[in-house]
């Protein structure tokens, strides 16, 4: 079909999609004006579908090319939300069920995975999640109604908490001191008496943290750090976040986790995507990161180095079949070489790497790389395997 349609230029988006034949014209004057003013697109969006084998099939069907566009750097954690929610409504369409979405760990994806999933982010007007206008810890409510419950609470005088009303009502939006007030020791005490309060209780203990670890001039260096490193653990890479004027209907394909008694579980019950990390992607990361002349990988006082691969290349008393490396393994003009993966983390190279114990820091790098192959990646492993090989990596 002949459309007279163009592509290579930023094609905007519409509801997370490129709109398709935007710039469709007859006249190659026009064209001669889109190539001299249009941004050229520098980047390559590909959407490909893994379609998961039955029980009794042990050999997956291979993965396919859904779409392809180009497309800049210029969008959002929005526009991809649309679009996964675009190919999940389509896909349904065509009674096809999309179970999750795999990707780096760009930011804009990453948050995404966390606004879809709940993990530590909220989406204001969201309701394919219920009460998401509500911020969330799991399944537990950070609400300012637990702060109004102790101003209400007539056994409870102002001294107890030095609460006033307008600190849940501020006219002043950079009350700085309004938020020493609902963090003080004393509130705290008493959100926590209340189990109902947990997901506020934490909240409210978070800025706490940040206040002591940033702001308070008091604190040592070394309850500094400690905060810093609880809040990373607490937050990984992003605080609380929400989204307004996202209105999506509710999806009857939402599924339900059985969380029970799960304290470590922090996603909501109900989901309608899963994610994974592309671990692929990931471990070719890893690699591309052993092989940059100016990262400076430590373990420890352990350095990381390729020059401990380089070594098993240059010793003579080696032959390749002993190790498997060729030197394009050591000098990649493929980034995405995952085929070299496997070989700097074969066993062979492992058994001769641990000999040196100057290289404990790069067998450490490269053994993290193999338990994450196989964790991952292999598909031979069995679900036994891989659940040990990922406690295994996660204690490396």
């Amino acid at each position: 079909m002949h459309t007279n349609s163009f592509i290579g230029f930023s094609t905007p988006l519409s509801g997370g999609v490129p709109s398709p034949c935007h710039f469709k014209t007859d006249s190659i004057s026009e064209l001669k004006l889109w190539m001299d003013k249009n941004e050229k697109t520098p980047l390559l969006n590909i959407h490909c579908v893994q379609a998961i084998p039955p029980p009794n099939q042990t050999v997956a069907p291979p993965s396919f090319v859904l779409a392809g566009y180009g497309t800049s750097s210029k969008y959002t954690s929005l526009d991809i939300l649309r679009r996964w929610l675009f190919i999940h409504k389509n896909s349904i369409e065509q009674n096809v069920r999309i179970l999750g979405f795999s990707t780096d760990a760009d930011n804009k994806y990453f948050r995404a995975m966390r606004l879809m999933s709940g993990f530590y982010a909220s989406l204001s007007n969201f309701d394919v999640h219920v009460d998401s206008s509500a911020l969330q810890v799991g399944d537990k409510c950070i609400t300012m109604k637990h702060l109004q419950q102790l101003l209400d609470n007539e056994e409870l005088i102002r001294l107890d908490h030095e609460l006033t009303q307008s600190d849940l009502k501020p006219t002043d939006r950079q009350n700085f001191r309004s938020c020493l007030r609902i963090t003080s020791c004393d509130v705290l005490n008493l959100i926590a008496r209340d189990d109902n309060s947990n997901g506020t209780y934490m909240y409210l203990k978070l800025i706490k943290l940040i206040i002591t670890s940033y702001i308070e001039p008091t604190t040592s260096i070394e309850e500094h750090a400690d905060n810093k490193y609880f809040r990373a653990m607490r937050l990984m890479s992003g605080f609380y976040a929400s989204l307004s004027n996202f209105d999506v209907h509710v999806d009857s394909c939402m599924f339900s986790i059985q969380t029970g008694n799960w304290p470590w579980y922090f996603l909501r019950p109900e989901q309608l995507f899963v994610f994974m990390q592309d671990a692929t992607h990931l471990v070719t990361k890893l690699r591309n990161r052993l092989l940059s002349a100016t990262a400076a990988l430590q373990v420890g006082d352990k350095c990381i180095t390729m020059k401990h691969l380089q070594q098993l290349l240059d010793n003579e008393e080696l032959i390749r079949l002993d190790h498997g490396l060729t030197q394009s393994d050591l000098k990649p003009t493929d980034r995405q070489n995952f085929r070299s993966c496997l070989r700097i983390t074969s066993y062979d190279v492992l058994n001769l790497i641990a000999r040196d114990d100057n290289s404990n820091g790069t067998y450490m790098y490269l053994k993290l790389i193999k338990l994450i192959i196989t964790s991952y990646i292999e598909p031979t492993t069995s679900i036994a395997e891989r659940m040990f090989q990922l406690n295994y990596s996660g204690s490396l």
